[in-house]
């Protein structure tokens, strides 16, 4: 058997395949190592900056307590139930200007951007008649806005709302939600005027950005100095030019599109569900 050509030829064949192999496996090797030191350069820039950004509002968030009653033991008993009701926009349009720079770390480099965003909302009264009744009190209401990290929370100059100037508070203010911003407002008129709301906000990170189109209707306008945008999500732009300069965008999203209306049951109790499930733009 040994000395058979075909078992020296198989031999010979075998031994090449592994001699070739070996470089390989160390290219192989080289580039995973290399693929994981990207991935920590990319991570640690995110660490000492913030990570990606998903926007969801602005909408008022108004504590709601409501006296009812029931039998008990043939009398009448009342008793009191409390949630957070959401109040949408009629119309979100969200206009913004992103500046991206590269951070280089050795060999390899990772994106940090600047979003000056400017935001207006307007708010139909109409909304709020189920709970103009005399046995439902309203709390003060509180102008709501989230964001996906809120080390990325720039510069924000508050809106104001019949006449008053809003402060800006740190949170959401509400129980077991993520990071943002919320801002207490005064107390509702109860006219049928709209509530135009309109205010800007510097949010920074690094990855991706994406809106939450809670409005009935919603836009987003988008220019960058960035030429290699990768336009995600559920809707992608209707509009949009991509030069060496950078790219311009266009988005629109309704409720009939993304059926919104739908994490906001008409019973208007919410508690657990979380407002920023939805499609971004």
């Amino acid at each position: 058997m040994l000395k058979s050509p075909l078992f020296w030829k198989i031999t010979t064949l075998i031994g090449c395949i592994v001699l070739l192999s070996l470089p390989l496996m160390m290219v192989r090797e080289l580039i995973n190592e290399r693929a994981d030191y990207r991935s920590e350069v990319v991570d640690a820039i995110e660490q000492s900056t913030s990570g990606s950004q998903k926007l969801a509002g602005p909408l008022i968030a108004i504590p709601i307590t409501e006296t009812l009653s029931r039998m008990e033991n043939q009398k009448e008993v009342n008793y009191q139930r409390s949630w957070v009701y959401y109040w949408l926009p009629e119309s979100l349009a969200v206009t913004g200007k992103q500046t991206v720079e590269s951070r280089r770390v050795g060999i390899y480099s990772g994106q940090v951007w600047h979003n000056a965003l400017q935001i207006k909302a307007s708010f139909d009264p109409l909304r709020l008649a189920a709970l103009r009744k005399t046995n439902i009190v309203l709390g003060q209401p509180r102008l709501v806005v989230s964001v996906g990290d809120a080390r990325g929370i720039g510069a924000i100059h508050a809106p104001e709302v019949n006449g008053n100037v809003l402060s800006v508070e740190p949170g959401l203010g509400i129980s077991g939600y993520g990071a943002g911003i919320h801002m207490p407002m005064p107390a509702l008129a109860e006219d049928n005027k709209p509530l135009e709301i309109a205010f800007s906000l510097d949010l920074n990170g690094t990855g991706e950005f994406s809106l939450v189109p809670l409005g009935r209707n919603s836009e987003l306008q988008l220019t960058s100095n960035w030429p290699h945008p990768g336009f995600l999500g559920s809707f992608l732009p209707t509009q949009r030019e991509v030069s060496a300069a950078g790219y311009r965008a266009h988005w629109q999203s309704s409720w009939f599109a993304n059926d919104m209306g739908s994490y906001f049951k008409d019973d208007m109790e919410i508690r657990g569900r979380d407002c920023r499930r939805s499609v971004p733009m």
